[in-house]
């Protein structure tokens, strides 16, 4: 590139569990439907099929890949997490908060409370996987993490993938050491243009 720059790729595939009933709606005109068949198929076959084809993907071409995990994917999957993790065994595991519908980041309870949560996703994910995290992705677009209000980040926390404005890498200084925060542009893919469509139907 011009002046000598580079440009850094870093794949991130989202392992992540929902509970039944709370999936995101691809078809609108089968939501009437219960149970929504549909859209829980959806998920069902990312999760049986999916995510170990990405693994074999890689795995076959010899690429890097990293792993945003909810906490308790390996517990509720534990055969799918098993093969996955055998076909990528260095990928870098991402903490993705506990689950992708019932157990967010608790916004609106106080800091605490939300450094709570972190804790108790990074420990599980260590306790199911035997790797402890050093960065996170929350399951909760468009909000601040407590590190972000002014709060120190966990031990060995050191980057975050929420950097939601931004194209940009950027450091933050905090008391137990800096913080880099990867940027995720969430309005260039799928899910981003389905979180907007719904604040335009607000």
């Amino acid at each position: 590139m011009a002046g000598g720059k580079k440009v850094a790729v870093c794949f991130i595939l989202y392992v992540e569990v929902w509970v039944l009933d709370t999936a995101l709606i691809f078809r609108p005109d089968m939501v009437a439907r219960d149970p929504d068949v549909v859209d829980e198929s959806f998920r069902q076959y990312a999760i049986e099929w999916g995510i170990p084809r990405v693994g074999r993907l890689f795995n076959e071409q010899g690429m890097p890949l990293s792993i945003a995990l909810n906490a308790l994917f390996p517990e509720k999957h534990p055969d799918v997490w098993k093969q996955f993790r055998s076909l990528v065994p260095k990928a870098p595991i991402i903490a993705h908060g506990i689950n992708n519908s019932t157990e967010l980041l608790p916004l609106g309870r106080g800091l605490d409370e939300q450094e709570a949560y972190i804790h108790r996703t990074l420990d599980l994910i260590e306790k199911d996987t035997g790797v402890r995290s050093h960065g996170m992705d929350k399951p909760k677009r468009y909000t601040p993490m407590p590190i972000h209000l002014g709060r120190p980040p966990p031990k060995a926390f050191t980057y975050s993938l929420d950097g939601m404005d931004s194209d940009i890498l950027s450091r933050l200084t905090t008391k137990s050491g800096p913080l880099v925060l990867i940027p995720y542009p969430a309005v260039t893919v799928d899910m981003g243009q389905y979180l907007g469509a719904l604040e335009t139907t607000k």
